[in-house]
């Protein structure tokens, strides 16, 4: 199956979802081949089928690593799968090119809201208005991204940014946790017995959790918190109750899809978790919880609900199936809430 047939068949009227097996099938058949990848991971973002388009742009880079389209699509993708780190790199490749280019800049600031760099977004802006960008965009970027202080012309880190998420990316790098913090999260997350998860991943992009058969220390957080590598814990422990729980907010992927070629819809979408996100805690508060509230980038939220003591597993999973049957309806389109086990994330 062509690239141009399948084109032909969506132009009289096929869906792309129906044409999603034989998209798979033709983009598996051809993996080996040079040319035409980034054509085809369009076709694949258009069918649904992201997995496929992730490799996809990653083969283009391949044959061509000044391929721009195939490079702002895996950025995307990247972020998706919550790698800020990777994504940035690709989006300031782009950016140097031409720093004043829009549609390269206002992913690459979301980016640096995301983990709350402020001192890189006014610098950034300020690169592309050199190099460009109307001084009209420029102001909007300025007030959608920096605290009032700084989008005013007032001197930088005046003030805590809407969109900041703990600390500064570049303040980051020299955090040093201390013994305290790391017992006091292996307090909190105290999880199954003997037992923990460490994150692998594959050079395609393909990432999971494998346990590790050995008991996890504060020593084992502080390599995760320096990012040696990323764990994360089996919450039932081996009497069967649970010490904490977790909600989580996120975009569903069918909407991430449609926000990456609406950027008003990708607005509305920051915009409803500006808002949902403190809705559902003062929900969660209202039963006199005291959750941890994360902000996991552009497409999430977290709540972390650590108990005072512990419960049956079978409580824990109950209480959270009728807080989500409560919550959900209540949600703008785009949205989902789930529970979720005990994944220590790197913030």
């Amino acid at each position: 199956m062509s690239l141009q047939s399948l084109h032909e068949r969506l132009a009289s009227g096929a869906s792309a979802e129906t044409l999603a097996p034989e998209i798979e099938a033709a983009v598996v058949a051809r993996r080996d081949e040079h040319g035409e990848h980034t054509a085809w991971g369009l076709l694949c973002e258009q069918a649904g089928l992201l997995s496929l388009a992730f490799t996809e742009f990653q083969l283009a880079l391949r044959d061509d690593r000044g391929d721009e389209t195939a490079t702002l699509h895996l950025a995307a993708h990247y972020r998706e799968r919550g790698d800020n780190e990777r994504a940035l790199k690709l989006l300031e490749r782009l950016i140097e090119r031409d720093a004043g280019r829009e549609e390269w800049l206002a992913p690459y600031l979301e980016l640096l809201a995301d983990d709350g760099a402020v001192p890189r977004i006014a610098a950034a802006v300020e690169r592309a208005e050199q190099r460009g960008l109307p001084a009209a965009t420029a102001a909007r970027l300025r007030a959608a991204w920096l605290p009032a202080q700084e989008s005013a012309g007032g001197s930088r880190g005046a003030g805590p940014s809407s969109h900041k998420s703990g600390y500064d990316r570049q303040d980051s790098e020299h955090f040093a946790p201390s013994e305290a913090d790391c017992i006091r999260m292996h307090t909190l997350f105290a999880g199954q017995e003997g037992v923990y998860a460490r994150q692998w991943a594959k050079p395609g992009g393909e990432t999971g959790y494998s346990p590790i058969h050995e008991p996890l220390t504060p020593a084992v957080l502080r390599q995760h918190f320096n990012g040696q590598f990323t764990v994360g814990v089996y919450p039932v422990r081996l009497d069967g109750t649970v010490t904490f729980f977790a909600v989580d907010l996120d975009i569903d992927k069918a909407a991430l899809a449609h926000a990456r070629g609406d950027p008003d819809f990708a607005q509305e979408l920051r915009d409803s978790l500006q808002t949902e996100g403190p809705r559902l805690l003062g929900a969660l508060r209202e039963l006199s919880f005291a959750p941890l509230f994360e902000n996991s980038g552009y497409k999430g939220r977290h709540f972390w609900v650590f108990l005072a003591e512990p419960v049956a597993a079978e409580a824990a999973h109950l209480l959270g199936r009728l807080f989500l049957a409560w919550q959900s309806p209540r949600l703008p389109p785009g949205l989902h809430l789930s529970g979720s086990g005990g994944s220590c994330g790197r913030r």
